[in-house]
């Protein structure tokens, strides 16, 4: 009977049901976003607030961009983008397991030039406030995220420093972008 009792025991244990670890929704996502806010692209992290809630779910973003060379500039430029947003996603249905999403947001993005290569040194800061609305695709467990934006930004609030003076801004205008963002969430 001892051999019989082990392989019974055995057999159970195999086929013994694994207890599924609960994974709950995601918190959190990094994407790249090309154009958009920044005006250029940056590498973003985003934080969800409350993600389980239904129908509106707000979320905190940050990100930075930087290039060496600004090609289209006739200078020669070093540009830093710091976009900083709060987003509110609406999700009509009212049920928290479905990715599709409409976008709401505001954020502002501060910019710095530095020219180089030449003996006069030159800075540019500028801070742009900017609106965003758009569709979300947002996976409620770890997955996709995909943007579209319309994001109209407002350049020319900010001044130019040059050497230390303050110089006023030549005048605001709103200069709409639109942006695509894809990346991940977990």
């Amino acid at each position: 009977f001892s051999g019989f009792n082990s392989g019974l025991s055995l057999t159970c244990e195999i086929n013994k049901r694994q207890s599924e670890k609960f994974v709950g929704p995601s918190k959190n996502a990094i994407y790249v976003d090309l154009l958009g806010q920044s005006l250029y692209g940056a590498f973003m992290y985003e934080r969800s607030l409350n993600v389980s809630s239904n129908g509106v779910q707000h979320s905190i973003a940050g990100g930075y961009f930087s290039l060496n060379y600004v090609p289209w500039e006739e200078m020669n430029h070093r540009m830093f983008s710091f976009p900083l947003s709060y987003n509110a996603a609406f999700d009509f249905n009212k049920t928290k397991n479905l990715p599709n999403k409409l976008e709401l947001g505001i954020g502002v993005t501060g910019f710095l030039f530095k020219e180089f290569g030449s003996s006069e040194k030159y800075r540019s800061q500028q801070v742009c406030p900017s609106i965003r609305i758009g569709y979300t695709y947002h996976s409620y467990r770890n997955g996709l995220l995909f943007k579209a934006t319309m994001t109209p930004v407002v350049l020319g609030i900010a001044h130019t420093v040059n050497n230390g003076t303050r110089f006023p801004s030549n005048g605001i205008y709103v200069f709409p972008m639109f942006g695509i963002s894809i990346g991940k969430t977990f």
